[in-house]
């Protein structure tokens, strides 16, 4: 890739420099406009940029080159990203049916709780206060009435009535406003959130299902106090019965799922996970979690997927704890974030590969593709080619092995407690013999060494695969039979 192309010198500092394509240039803004695309909008907010540019704070070339590598590969997710909104329109979380079944869910509840209400009464009984306030006639006053003003061991009242139309009127006239203004009021917009909390799913002030599911809201709610009226008015109106949520057909919920594959209950006989699988797992799930919330598994849309893949892409290693605990939107945001390693293809593979084998044997569990549904795996073809952009690792030099072979643990036998004992010891040894990783080195067991003579007759230590059917089992090598004798 020619960097020197997305490369500025002005004044003293480099600068990134990206032109938007022919197709995306100068672009009117639509509506429902991403937040996480945001960075390609002009200072008009109303019209794509026609360039990027973006200090890189040095004035070193080689400094700059490394920086604008990752600058380039994040602008170039965005400008995909912008395209699929101008050909597909803005994601939808919500299905219409679910946004049906909750407006429904919103009428029976309402008429629930005034049926409830209804059944015991508040028990308000005002006529010891209104004979306190009559006007006086001249003829000696009437004893008041012994009558409490709240009535203990009676059903619904004349005056619990009143008050019911009070509150009705009160209400719907918010509601009749709300309409008008295509604004719910706030005590609505708040049982809203409740629905959606309740279903794992986060929706953005701007998105576009918002309005849909708002208005939803406003139009039960009118129908469910217009059904109180009738029955202050005297007419019989039953509650509807209870629906069937359409998102049952959809199985468990990412983070169900996720606590069923971590014990190994999620299917039959399936294996329980290493304890740093589990916790590579928990951190995609948590990730995926802090972008769309907790939708079910059969409900996660391609468009979620594709864009969590690519937030994860963006998403830094060796962050510090204050970053760290930030959601992945604002840590990819924070002008700090560009200061620290980009995350390898390899790595980012092996996280989509985890969430996307979930949800597979999610699907598996419960049947996903027979509920005629047509469901396929979002994450499906969206883990990236490893590149081999892993971190290369240099070799030792003679004096970093002096100052590691010389250290109290060689000299005088300390066997630090985070070391692990004799580990500490033998591991940089069979390091610097072997060359091989100490991901594998750790893997192998004490019965896969062995002393043995070589060919010249000097000792061996040798490290190879025990009987075939344990090897797996003690993961004593990568491949059975391999041997790797070191003098």
């Amino acid at each position: 890739m020619a960097f020197m192309t997305y490369l500025i010198r002005r004044g003293a500092a480099w600068h990134f420099r990206y032109r938007l394509p022919d197709d995306l240039r100068g672009k009117e803004l639509p509506l429902h406009w991403p937040e996480n695309l945001k960075r390609l909008v002009g200072k008009d907010k109303q019209r794509l940029k026609h360039e990027i540019t973006e200090s890189l704070r040095t004035s070193d070339n080689s400094i700059a080159r490394a920086r604008v590598g990752v600058l380039i590969s994040d602008t170039e997710l965005l400008v995909r990203e912008a395209r699929r909104f101008f050909s597909d329109g803005p994601a939808r979380t919500l299905s219409n049916d679910v946004i049906e079944y909750l407006a429904e869910r919103r009428v029976r509840e309402l008429l629930s709780a005034d049926d409830e209400f209804r059944k015991r009464g508040a028990g308000i009984n005002l006529d010891p206060l209104w004979d306190s306030l009559r006007i006086p006639t001249g003829e000696p006053a009437a004893a008041h009435p012994s009558e409490p003003l709240l009535l203990a061991n009676k059903l619904m009242t004349r005056d619990d009535v009143e008050l019911l139309k009070f509150g009705l009127d009160r209400l719907g006239g918010q509601l009749r406003l709300g309409v008008a203004l295509r604004q719910p009021p706030e005590w609505l917009r708040s049982m809203v959130d409740a629905a959606l909390a309740e279903r794992g799913v986060v929706l953005a002030a701007d998105a576009p299902d918002r309005d849909e599911i708002d208005n939803a809201f406003l139009a039960s709610t009118q129908r469910a106090f217009k059904a109180m009226e009738l029955r202050n008015a005297g007419e019989y109106v039953a509650t509807p019965p209870p629906a069937t949520d359409p998102d049952e057909q959809h199985g468990p919920s990412i983070q169900d799922a996720f606590e069923l594959w971590k014990t190994g209950t999620l299917l039959p006989g399936a294996k329980v996970p290493r304890q740093s699988t589990v916790d590579e797992a928990s951190f995609c799930i948590r990730r995926f979690r802090e972008m769309h919330g907790n939708p079910r598994v059969g409900a996660i849309t391609r468009e979620q997927a594709r864009t969590f893949r690519d937030a994860l892409w963006r998403l830094p290693k060796g962050l510090p704890a204050a970053l760290e605990r930030l959601p992945i939107t604002e840590i990819i945001a924070h002008p700090d974030a560009a200061k620290y390693s980009a995350r390898s293809s390899g790595t980012l593979g092996k996280h989509i590969g985890l969430i996307h084998a979930i949800i597979s044997k999610t699907a598996k569990a419960r049947d996903l593709k027979f509920k005629g549904t047509g469901w396929t795996n979002p994450f499906d073809e969206l883990k990236p080619d490893n590149n081999d952009d892993e971190r290369t690792r240099d070799p030792f030099s003679a004096a970093e092995l002096a100052t590691i072979f010389s250290s109290a643990i060689y000299t005088k036998g300390h066997r630090p407690k985070g070391g692990q004992g004799e580990a500490a010891f033998w591991l940089p040894v069979l390091d610097a013999m072997t060359g091989a990783r100490l991901s594998i080195l750790i893997a192998w067991s004490a019965n896969a060494c062995c002393h043995r003579q070589s060919r010249r007759g000097r000792p061996c230590l040798c490290l190879e695969s025990i009987a075939a059917g344990e090897w797996m089992a003690r993961a004593s090598l990568s491949t059975p039979g391999n041997q790797l004798p070191r003098p």
